[in-house]
């Protein structure tokens, strides 16, 4: 599918035969789910359970305040909440990964000189390595991989929105 989609964004020869000429026919990968597991796997990132699960943003998890809570929650306050008291987050200026950012971070974890440091690496990114489909052009990481309407929606809000 990747080889056929770098074809197609180069452009390939087609005969248009009501007017007896070739044009160059091109394709471009639009993602438009956005099931959290499946999105991971589509970017290699790590997914929710990830320190920095947000694909969108670089917010780091924290543990739950039970202490030895293996679940990470993603708050934008944070303060009490252990090693990152203090430091919180507006809603709307987080710190958003780029295309370029999230590239880079990538080959930062190919090139790692030791399996051990790699793995420190994906840790701090969320970001298992770098992604087949990071070679056609036309996707944006991570722009280019939409939420679903659940997550952004429904996800936790209908239980709010009742009780409202």
């Amino acid at each position: 599918m990747v080889e056929e989609l770098l074809c197609l964004q180069l452009g390939v020869s087609t005969d248009d035969t009501l007017s007896n000429t070739l044009y160059l026919l091109w394709a471009y990968l639009i993602v438009a789910f956005g099931d959290i597991p499946a999105m991971s796997l589509l970017m290699r990132m790590k997914g929710h359970n990830a320190l920095t699960s947000c694909r969108m943003c670089t917010i780091c998890g924290v543990r739950g305040p039970l202490g030895g809570s293996k679940v990470l929650y993603v708050p934008l306050e944070c303060s009490g909440l252990g090693d990152v008291a203090g430091e919180s987050y507006n809603p709307a200026a987080l710190p958003l990964r780029s295309h370029e950012d999230f590239l880079a971070n990538t080959r930062e974890i190919d090139v790692a000189p030791t399996e051990a440091q790699a793995e420190r690496l994906r840790k701090l990114y969320g970001i298992k390595g770098i992604p087949l489909l990071s070679s056609i052009s036309s996707l944006s990481f991570p722009r280019s991989f939409s939420y679903g309407f659940m997550h952004l929606i429904w996800e936790n809000s209908i239980l709010n929105l009742v009780s409202l």
